[in-house]
């Protein structure tokens, strides 16, 4: 991987908990009496997930990142173009800089929504010594960037292109949630709310709950203390 990450792995200094995704998927699932139970523990991780995949959809504060991105070392050449691996869990690019060996922004690199790159960039049949445009292909899975005009490495201009992002909240098996302790709570209250749903009678499956309600008043004091503004770049 040619980038240099500024991403934790083992989470906030501030986060209280510190579980494990195992210990998570316990934790829910003892709100509906299955903590021992092993298909309660798949059903909490998938409300878990479910939970996480609405707090994406929104940038933080606490996930805006930077990534450098040595362009001296592709990963692979793909026609006129090079590609490197970064951060597969990138939600959202902001800016990206080229910049010389002393850390100075020196230009901009133009992002290309990828199916606009389709269209445009096979006619640009040109070699080059800085990147002037740059796109993502299947981002959410390898977070690889295509950058444009194919670079000459032994003759580059400067050698980083310093990539701006906001990364997704992430949740596997073996790892943890990497976010606040209070972002983690109101994860974790809203995933309570899911599967309390899931585990009531069919005919009353609708209804609003406690859980619910106190869903909603964690997410909203969570954003009003690390929501992030508007996307720039969004992939």
């Amino acid at each position: 991987m040619a980038t240099s990450d500024s991403v934790s792995l083992l989470g906030f200094p501030q986060t209280g908990t510190g579980r494990s995704a195992s210990e998570f998927n316990k934790d829910i699932a003892e709100y509906v009496g299955l903590r021992d139970d092993p298909q309660g523990q798949i059903l909490a991780g998938r409300c878990i997930r479910r939970a996480i995949g609405s707090f994406n959809n929104r940038p933080w504060t606490f996930n805006r990142l930077t990534t450098d991105i040595d362009l001296s070392t592709p990963v692979s050449v793909s026609g006129e173009d090079n590609e490197y691996d970064t951060d597969g869990a990138i939600r959202n690019t902001l800016a990206a800089w080229v910049v010389d060996s002393d850390g100075n922004t020196r230009e901009y690199v133009e992002w290309v929504e990828f199916s606009r790159w389709l269209i445009e960039v096979p006619q640009q049949k040109t070699l080059g010594t800085i990147p002037r445009k740059y796109t993502w292909q299947n981002l959410h899975q390898t977070g690889r960037i295509i950058v444009h005009p194919s670079l000459n490495t032994a003759t580059l201009t400067h050698p980083t292109m310093r990539l701006h992002f906001h990364r997704r909240i992430v949740y596997t098996n073996n790892g943890f949630i990497n976010v606040p302790e209070e972002v983690e709570e109101a994860i974790e209250a809203l995933a309570v709310s899911i599967i309390v749903q899931k585990r009531r009678p069919r005919d009353n499956q609708f209804s609003p709950t406690i859980e619910q309600r106190l869903a909603v008043a964690a997410r909203l004091a969570v954003e009003n203390e690390y929501g992030d503004f508007a996307d720039f770049e969004v992939v």
